[in-house]
């Protein structure tokens, strides 16, 4: 979800305000420039994502590695300034895709 701040930067998310992601000036521009600006600077974002997929390291043996992928890139990258490492919830995440439910005793 775009995110815009008060001086007029455009993010792609709150959890991603990287200046090489701004796009700049979004009270002085019609928002359609501003989006054709950002989908030239945000299109390599999708790839990065699945690039987390298959290369995160923690995630190999996580059972719910193909669904979580690392979490929140953009939490990732505000945790630990890098887009390649896993969110800072990833043992909560991982809690929940191991859980198993305690069948209930003398019913």
């Amino acid at each position: 979800m775009p995110y815009v701040t008060a001086d007029g930067a455009l993010y792609p998310c709150i959890m991603l305000p990287v200046d090489d992601l701004a796009v700049r000036n979004v009270h002085k521009e019609p928002v359609a420039e501003l989006f054709v600006k950002a989908i030239s600077r945000w299109s390599g974002l999708p790839a990065r994502q699945q690039q987390r997929a298959v290369e995160l390291v923690p995630c190999e043996t996580c059972p719910g590695h193909h669904h979580c992928a690392g979490g929140c890139m953009g939490r990732a990258y505000a945790t630990t300034g890098d887009f390649m490492r896993v969110e800072d919830r990833c043992f909560l995440r991982k809690a929940v895709y191991t859980w198993k439910p305690i069948p209930p005793q003398g019913i």
